[in-house]
């Protein structure tokens, strides 16, 4: 926070401000630079990144000089916005009219991230009889702020038991659709197995933290089923 000829706001404990979307907060103290003749108040804005309490401070002409209390809090959202993103918070000064709407510089806070964009698979292993059936279940670790298509490609003697889907204006093969509404609610993917194989996942998306994200793929192990067998034995008269 800068001064304007000894008129504005003064802070200690505000360089250098972190919180995390992990939990707890941060407290910076915040008073006049000089003493108004009448009361001064300094409403205080936060950007969707953050909140601060309280959201206006009043100092008068006995208490401008004395310390008041901000405490900045990050929002926990479920976007990954990399390991460090900023919040803001804004001022505007009314009342004492050598106060009144003077400019005031924005504080800046640095948030850490909790969140890591990626693909949840409920198993990256499946055993499988030749000639049947499985499944597993597919949802995203994040919420992204594009939807984001997961490309299912089977290798080996394995099929993926699912319609074509169509992306980028193109029909590719069996897929998934994710966005901001449905990214944490699983969608299942239903395997045929013919023998030994793999199921790899692409991911595509305009959301540049999805881009390019590393996906686990899912191993079948193809076993041969359980079969079961009668023996006939002939009769024989004595």
């Amino acid at each position: 926070i800068e001064d304007n000829d000894a008129i504005g706001l003064a802070s200690t404990g505000a360089e250098n401000l972190q919180v995390s979307e992990s939990g707890g907060d941060a407290i910076y103290l915040v008073k006049l630079n000089a003493q108004p003749s009448s009361n001064v108040v300094v409403n205080l804005y936060h950007d969707s990144q953050i909140t601060v309490e309280p959201t206006s401070l009043t100092f008068t002409p006995q208490n401008w000089n004395q310390m008041q209390d901000v405490t900045v809090m990050a929002v926990d959202d479920a976007v990954d916005e990399g390991n460090l993103h900023s919040g803001i918070v804004r001022y505007s000064l009314s009342g004492d009219p050598t106060y009144a709407g003077l400019p005031v510089s924005e504080q800046l806070v640095t948030i850490f991230d909790d969140d890591t964009a990626g693909l949840a698979l409920s198993t990256t292993a499946l055993d499988i009889a030749s000639g049947a059936s499985g499944s597993y279940d597919v949802q995203l670790a994040s919420q992204p702020t594009e939807p984001v298509w997961v490309d299912l490609a089977a290798s080996g003697a394995v099929l993926v038991d699912m319609p074509n889907c169509s992306h980028g204006g193109e029909e590719s093969g069996p897929c998934l659709r994710f966005d901001a509404a449905n990214w944490n609610q699983p969608q299942r993917v239903t395997l045929r197995a013919f023998g030994a194989g793999q199921v790899q996942h692409g991911v595509a998306s305009a959301d540049e933290i999805y881009v390019g994200t590393a996906a686990p793929f899912v191993s079948v192990n193809g076993g041969h089923g359980n079969f079961d067998i009668s023996i006939f034995l002939p009769t024989i008269n004595r």
